[in-house]
């Protein structure tokens, strides 16, 4: 009686720890597809000069930022 107890908690815990990883398999899918999408819509933006702060700096611009005037 003993031992068939045992397993079938330890059955509930395997079953458990299935479901988890499934669950964290399809979070890490989403997620990875959310980071595609980002960068997708960043290089788009990057290419279009009406985005403001989107186009990379020049090489010049990289290595003399404009001052601020205070």
């Amino acid at each position: 009686m003993e031992q068939r107890h045992t397993d079938e908690k330890l059955d509930e815990a395997v079953e458990a720890m299935r479901s988890d990883a499934e669950e964290m398999q399809q979070r890490s899918k989403e997620l990875g597809d959310r980071i595609e999408d980002a960068r997708s819509d960043w290089h788009a933006k990057q290419q279009d000069d009406s985005v403001p702060g989107a186009r990379p700096p020049l090489d010049d611009e990289a290595e003399h930022p404009p001052s601020k005037a205070t």
